[in-house]
C-alpha cells in the first residue's frame, strides 16, 4: 500500500514537471526516502523504472493532444438546462375538432458545448448542440431550438452541429468583423423577429465604433441561405432548382449617460425568392401547420406555396434607466412591418424588465404584450414558444429568473396566446382553412433550472 502511494505521487509529479526535471529531483526525493528507511533500494530502483516508463507513455499522449503553437487563445463554454413545460385550454378556430389538442405536460433537456480558437486576426468557433430527431427522414433537425423531450422510452439523443464559422477581424479596421459559416444570429432584434436560438448559415459583416464616453454607432450586414434547390411555382406548374436568401441591412446606436442607455436600430430584411417557393418549416421543405402561418396558395400539381413576398422593416427599442440602484428598470419596444403587402402585415412588441439577474442572488421580472399578423413576418423565425411558433398570433408574455449562483438559476415562463384573425389564406391545405391550423387560445408554463460552464 505504501509502496503503490509513493508510485502514484511520483508519477503525478512527473506529469506537472518536464522529464528533465523529474530526473533530477525525482532522483533526490527517492534517495531521501531510502535514507529515511521508508523504503529499500530495490524498492526506490522499481519505482524510478515504472514512473519513467508511465511518464513517457503520458507525455507523449499529452504532446498529441496539444493544439497548434501559433494560437493565441482557446475557449471552452457550454450549458445544460432541464425543463419542465405544460400546456393547457388549447382550442383551435371555430370549432375545428380534429385540432383541437389535449392538456399536455413533458420534460426537455437542452445541452450545448463548444469552443472559440483565435489566432491573430482570425477566429474559428463551434458549438454542438443536443437536437430532436427530424420528422421527415432526410431532413435537419429543428432550426429554433436545441431542447429534447424525454420520450421514446429512453432513447439516445442526437448531437447537432449549432454553430460552424470562420471570423476575420483585420487589425488594420478596429471594429470591423467579418464572418462565414453557421453564426449566431449578427443582428439585434427582439424575439418577435428572430428567435434567440436561431443560428443563421451564410454571411455577416459587423462594424461597431465608439464615437466617445456617450455615444457608440454600429452597423450589421447579413447574407443568409434558405433553401437550396427548393419546388417553385411557375405558372402553376412546379420546377426545381430555385433557392432562397435573406438579406439583411441594420443600423443603429447606444448612447449612455449617468444612469440612463438608450439603443435603437432601424433595419431591412429582404427575403428573396420564397414566394412561390414550396411552403418550407423550420425542419425541412414541407408544409406544417404548426409553425408555418403565412399566407399560402396550392399549385396545380396540390404543391402548398408561399403566396407573398417579405421585405420587412424593423424599428426596434430599449431604454435602461439605473436611478433606482435597487430597481434596475428596463423598457423595450419594436415595431415590424412587412412592406411588400397591404393586408396582415404588422407586428409589435412592448414590455418591461425589473431588475437584473447577472450574478449570485440577483433576479429579474418581466411583462411583454406582443402583436404579429400573420404576414408580418417569415413565419419560421419568430419565437417558437410564442403560441407554439410561427405568425398571426398575440398576446401575453410574463418571465423571471433567480441565480442561485453565479453559473447557476432557475426560471419561469407563461405565455397566454390567441389568434391575430381566425381566416388567412391556407392555401387549400385540408383542415388549414382557418389560420392555418393555429390554436386560437395557447397556454404554456415553462420551469428551468440550468448552469452555464
Amino acid at each position: 500500500m505504501k509502496f503503490q502511494a509513493i508510485r502514484t505521487v511520483a508519477l503525478c509529479a512527473a506529469l506537472f514537471w518536464s522529464a528533465g526535471a523529474w530526473a533530477e529531483s525525482g532522483d533526490a526525493l527517492l534517495k531521501k526516502l531510502v535514507e529515511k528507511g521508508i523504503l529499500t533500494q530495490r524498492e526506490a530502483n522499481e519505482v524510478r523504472e515504472e514512473v519513467d516508463k508511465e511518464t513517457a507513455q503520458a507525455i507523449e499522449t499529452r504532446d498529441k493532444m496539444k493544439v497548434g503553437g501559433w494560437l493565441d487563445e482557446l475557449n471552452f463554454s457550454g450549458d445544460m438546462r432541464a425543463r419542465y413545460e405544460t400546456f393547457w385550454g388549447r382550442q383551435s378556430p371555430s370549432g375545428l375538432g380534429p385540432f383541437d389538442e389535449v392538456d399536455r405536460t413533458r420534460f426537455r433537456l437542452r445541452f450545448r458545448a463548444g469552443a472559440v480558437a483565435r489566432a491573430g486576426d482570425w477566429t474559428a468557433g463551434f458549438r454542438l448542440a443536443s437536437g430532436e430527431e427530424p420528422t421527415v427522414a432526410g431532413q435537419g433537425s429543428d432550426a429554433l431550438s436545441s431542447n429534447v423531450s424525454f420520450d421514446k422510452f429512453g432513447s439516445k439523443t442526437q448531437i447537432v452541429i449549432d454553430q460552424a464559422y470562420l471570423a476575420y477581424q483585420p487589425g488594420g479596421a478596429a471594429g470591423l468583423k467579418l464572418t462565414a459559416g453557421k453564426m449566431e444570429n449578427p443582428f439585434w432584434e427582439s424575439d418577435m423577429v428572430y428567435d434567440p436560438d436561431l443560428t443563421p448559415a451564410g454571411f455577416a459583416e459587423q462594424y461597431v465604433r465608439d464615437l466617445n464616453d456617450h455615444w457608440s454607432f454600429f452597423a450589421n450586414l447579413g447574407q443568409w441561405v434558405l433553401a437550396e434547390d427548393n419546388i417553385t411555382q411557375n405558372n402553376g406548374v412546379d420546377s426545381r432548382g430555385e433557392d432562397a436568401y435573406m438579406l439583411g441591412a441594420q443600423l443603429g446606436y447606444t448612447w449612455e449617460i449617468k444612469q440612463l442607455e438608450l439603443k435603437q436600430t432601424v433595419a431591412y430584411y429582404d427575403y428573396l425568392g420564397l414566394q412561390d417557393q414550396a411552403a418550407l418549416t423550420a425542419s425541412g421543405n414541407t408544409f406544417s401547420g404548426a409553425v408555418n402561418r403565412n399566407s399560402l396558395k396550392t399549385s396545380r400539381s396540390g404543391t402548398v406555396v408561399w403566396a407573398k413576398d417579405y421585405n420587412l422593416f424593423a424599428l426596434n427599442n430599449q431604454l435602461k434607466i439605473g436611478y433606482l440602484e435597487k430597481l434596475p428598470i428596463t423598457l423595450q419596444g419594436e415595431y415590424l412591418r412587412n412592406l411588400a403587402t397591404n393586408e396582415f402585415q404588422d407586428g409589435y412588441k412592448i414590455g418591461l424588465k425589473l431588475w437584473d439577474a447577472k450574478k449570485k442572488g440577483q433576479y429579474e421580472i418581466g411583462y411583454w404584450y406582443e402583436r404579429l399578423e400573420a404576414d408580418a413576418n417569415f413565419s419560421l423565425h419568430p419565437n417558437s414558444d410564442f403560441g407554439g411558433g410561427g405568425t398571426n398570433a398575440k398576446g401575453h408574455i410574463v418571465q423571471a429568473k433567480y441565480n442561485l449562483t453565479d453559473w447557476a438559476y432557475v426560471a419561469f415562463g407563461y405565455w397566454y396566446v390567441e389568434n391575430v384573425d381566425d381566416f388567412v389564406n391556407s392555401g387549400g391545405v385540408t383542415g388549414a382553412s382557418t389560420a392555418n391550423n393555429q390554436f386560437r387560445l395557447d397556454n404554456r408554463l415553462q420551469l428551468d433550472v440550468g448552469m452555464k460552464f
